[in-house]
């Protein structure tokens, strides 16, 4: 709150001619030009967190409360160093292909091209070397009750990847005004999730550590139709 008056007081300060400038017609005419983003993208990032939450809850939910604290903490320690890169990564990327946008599109796609095999070189292929490892580094550390934690890193490792190279770019489809294309992606993760759980341990009766392999493909398999699908409307642009 305190940081909000002291940025309210500034902008008077600072901006206080452009706000007499504002005309509320024009408040209505860029509000209904841009009406996608609160009517879309809002539902749209309620389910990409759906999607996101879905397989801890469904872990704990079909496996019970050991395999939901392993399954957390391999998310965790893998997760946050990825969320950190890849949203740094993405800020960066969307000021830059924001001004592309507009001034040129072939630059954008070779932007969208650069960032993700740099992605996928620099940061991707690390990630799978050092999870690999992460068996015997969950032991040392947590001690050998959550070495099973690294092996559920091994078996989301597709997973993994396919978040580090895409989700930084996921913002192309805001950036084009296709957040209809996003919203269907969402709603789709969520309804692959929720059917890799229930088919693959309710009906093949496999453990844990199986059900997460087949969830880590399918989710690397997501991304993979998320790119394309960002893909294929740059080009539409050219």
């Amino acid at each position: 709150i305190f940081a909000v008056v002291i940025l309210t007081l500034s902008f008077f300060r600072t901006s206080g001619a452009l706000i007499r400038e504002v005309r509320w017609i024009n408040l209505q005419k860029v509000a209904f030009r841009y009406r996608r983003f609160p009517l879309i993208a809002s539902w749209s990032a309620l389910l990409n967190q759906g999607g996101l939450q879905a397989g801890p809850l469904l872990v704990a939910a079909l496996f019970g409360a050991q395999a939901a604290g392993w399954f957390g903490l391999a998310q965790r320690v893998a997760g946050i160093p990825l969320g950190l890169i890849g949203q740094s990564v993405s800020q960066v990327y969307l000021g830059e292909a924001s001004r592309l946008r507009h001034q040129n599109p072939k630059a954008l796609q070779k932007l969208f091209l650069r960032t993700s095999q740099k992605l996928a070189l620099y940061v991707g292929a690390p990630l799978v070397l050092a999870g690999l490892s992460a068996p015997w580094v969950f032991g040392t550390i947590f001690g050998a009750e959550w070495r099973t934690s690294g092996w559920y890193i091994i078996a989301l490792l597709p997973m993994f990847f396919g978040q580090m190279v895409v989700t930084p770019l996921s913002q192309t489809l805001n950036i084009l005004e296709r957040q209809d294309l996003q919203l269907l992606w969402d709603f789709a993760r969520i309804v692959v999730v929720v059917s890799i759980f229930l088919v693959v341990s309710r009906f093949a009766k496999l453990p844990p550590l199986p059900t997460l392999v087949f969830y880590g493909w399918s989710m690397f398999a997501m991304y993979a139709i998320q790119f394309l699908i960002m893909w294929t409307q740059l080009r539409r642009i050219a």
